[in-house]
C-alpha cells in the first residue's frame, strides 16, 4: 500500500513475504565510460571471455531463483500454520520500521492503522537503516 504523509513523503506498507530483509543496491553508479575504443575492447573481452561471463551472469542470477523458490515455501509454511507475518514501513525504497503483526488478518489490519498513522503525519519512530540526509 502507498501513503502520502501531510508532507507530501511517499511511504509504503506491506507484508514481508521472505523470512529476511532485503539487500538494497547502491543508487551510486559511476556512468561508463564513451567512445569507440571503449566499445571495441568491450566487445574484444567480452567474445575472448564468453563462458566466464555466462558463468557469472548465472552466479549472479542465483539469489533471485533462491528467492523464487522461498517465496512458495515461506507461503506453504506461513499460511496453513498461521505463522507471524512481518510489516514492513518503507520511506519511498528505505526501509524504515517494521512490525510483527500475527497473522494473515492481522497484518491486514496493522496495514490500514500504519496507513492512517502516516496519512495522520504520526510517522512511527525509525528503528530501520540510517537516518535520512537532512
Amino acid at each position: 500500500m502507498k501513503v502520502n504523509d501531510p508532507t507530501g513523503h511517499e511511504w509504503r506498507i506491506s507484508r514481508r513475504w521472505i523470512p529476511w530483509r532485503r539487500r538494497r543496491v547502491s543508487d551510486a553508479v559511476e556512468p561508463e565510460p564513451e567512445g569507440a575504443p571503449f566499445v571495441v575492447i568491450l566487445l574484444a573481452v567480452a567474445v575472448l571471455y564468453f563462458i566466464p561471463i555466462v558463468l557469472l551472469a548465472v552466479i549472479v542470477a542465483a539469489p533471485l531463483l533462491v528467492l523464487l523458490l522461498a517465496v512458495p515455501c515461506a507461503l506453504l509454511l506461513r499460511v496453513p500454520f498461521d505463522k507471524d507475518w512481518i510489516v514492513e514501513l518503507r520511506r519511498g525504497a528505505d526501509p524504515w520500521t517494521e512490525v510483527t503483526a500475527g497473522g494473515w488478518d492481522s497484518t491486514k489490519r496493522r496495514i490500514d492503522e500504519l496507513a492512517e498513522t502516516v496519512r495522520r503525519g504520526d510517522i512511527p519512530p525509525r528503528t530501520l537503516g540510517a537516518d535520512p540526509p537532512a
